[in-house]
């Protein structure tokens, strides 16, 4: 196995998601249902639920202007 540098920089995402400045690993976020609400829609829900669900839950896009994703 060879040796990783584990840096803010190589980890930038994940490095402050834990208090003991870890990064987390796919592994280890997927076992604490990591990605489980894209695995739902991916495989459980039509387009248009999708397209509902994130009209119901008010989300924002992040470019600053506040404009709804759909």
């Amino acid at each position: 196995m060879k040796n990783v540098i584990r840096t803010p920089e190589t980890h930038p995402l994940t490095w402050r998601l834990r208090d003991d400045k870890q990064p987390v690993w796919l592994d280890e976020y997927r076992s604490k249902n990591g990605y489980e609400g894209a695995r739902k829609a991916l495989t459980g829900l039509s387009p248009d639920e999708i397209v509902s669900q994130v009209k119901d839950a008010g989300l924002k896009g992040r470019g600053g202007a506040g404009f709804s994703p759909v």
